[in-house]
C-alpha cells in the first residue's frame, strides 16, 4: 500500500515539473500589439498622515510667524500666525496620540489629490478595551472547551 501512494506521488511531482504555463490568448498576440501598461507615476509629492502634516503645518507657521515678528516687529498678526502655529502643532501631537492609543489607521495622504477608486475596501482596526478583551477570552474558551467535547467522542 505505501509503495501504491509514493508511486502516485512521484507521478505528481513529474507532471508539475513537466507542466509549463498555459498560452492563453492574451499571450498568442504580439508584444507590439499589445497595449501598453498603464504606468506609475511617481509623485515628488510626500504621502503623509495627517496628524503629520498637522504637525509640520505648525512647525512652518510658528516659524513664519517668529520670522515676521523677529525682522517685522511684534504684532497682532505675528501673535496670531504664531498661535495658530501652536494649535496645530497641539492638534497634530493629540490627533497622533489618539489615533496611536484608539487602534485607528489614519490614511496618509498626498499634498496633490490622488484619483480614488471605488473598489477598494478600506479595513480599520476593531476598537478593543479591557472589557472587550475580557469577553473575546471567554468566548473562545468556550469555543475551545466545545471543540475538545465534540473530538474526544
Amino acid at each position: 500500500m505505501p509503495h501504491k501512494y509514493q508511486r502516485e506521488i512521484e507521478e505528481i511531482l513529474r507532471n508539475i515539473e513537466r507542466t509549463e504555463s498555459r498560452h492563453d490568448l492574451g499571450e498568442r498576440i504580439r508584444p507590439f500589439a499589445r497595449p501598453a501598461a498603464p504606468r506609475q507615476r511617481v509623485s515628488l509629492m510626500p504621502q503623509l498622515e495627517l496628524p503629520v502634516m498637522l504637525i509640520l503645518l505648525g512647525i512652518v507657521l510658528a516659524l513664519a510667524g517668529s520670522g515676521l515678528a523677529y525682522y517685522g516687529g511684534v504684532s497682532f498678526v505675528t501673535g496670531i500666525i504664531v498661535l495658530g502655529g501652536f494649535l496645530l502643532f497641539v492638534a497634530g501631537v493629540s490627533l497622533g496620540w489618539w489615533a496611536r492609543f484608539r487602534g485607528v489607521s489614519l490614511p496618509a495622504r498626498s499634498l496633490r489629490r490622488s484619483p480614488r477608486s471605488d473598489n477598494v475596501v478600506r479595513m480599520r482596526p476593531v476598537r478593543s478595551n479591557p472589557l472587550s478583551r475580557l469577553a473575546t477570552s471567554i468566548r473562545m474558551r468556550r469555543m475551545r472547551r466545545r471543540f475538545r467535547n465534540t473530538t474526544d467522542r
